[in-house]
Parts: structure tokens; sequence; C-alpha cells
């Protein structure tokens, strides 16, 4: 729902289109914050295996973790796919 408009700002600002489209794909994907959004998730946060700070704690070391990767990995991608 939000590419057409990611991509004419990416456009209007200058960015790399498939550079915006991928990240959107893949932020799209982690839901280690948000536990309601997978049904895993939600049948064993009602069954109390977790907490909801639980869920943060791991959540936030995650999130970092991959946004460090995602910062390393996504250029040289990006770069890739312009030359295929």
């Amino acid at each position: 729902m939000l590419t057409p408009a990611m991509v004419t700002l990416a456009i209007n600002t200058g960015i790399d289109p498939l550079c915006v489209i991928m990240t959107m794909s893949i932020w799209a994907q982690i839901t280690f914050l948000i536990p309601a959004i997978d049904a895993l998730y939600l049948i064993t946060y009602q069954r109390g295996h977790y907490s909801i700070c639980d869920v943060l704690k791991f959540g936030v070391l995650l999130t970092i973790a991959l946004l460090l990767v995602f910062t390393a990995i996504l250029p040289p991608l990006v770069s890739l796919a312009e030359v295929l």
C-alpha cells in the first residue's frame, strides 16, 4: 500500500527507489516488537509463556542487530541489482 508513495518520494528526493522498496519489504517482515501480528506469538503469549517485557527486551536487541546487518548489507545488494 505504501510502495507507490514511497517510490514517488524516493524519486523526488533523488534516492534509488529499489533501495526504498527493498528496505520496506525487509522491515515489513520483522515482527519482533509486535507480538500481536503473528498467530504463533499470540498463542504463546496468551498462555503466559512470556511477558510483554520479555518481548520488548529481546525484540529491541534483535531489531538493533538486524538494523546493523541491513545497514551493512543493503547498499551492496542495491548496487548488485543495478548491475544486473
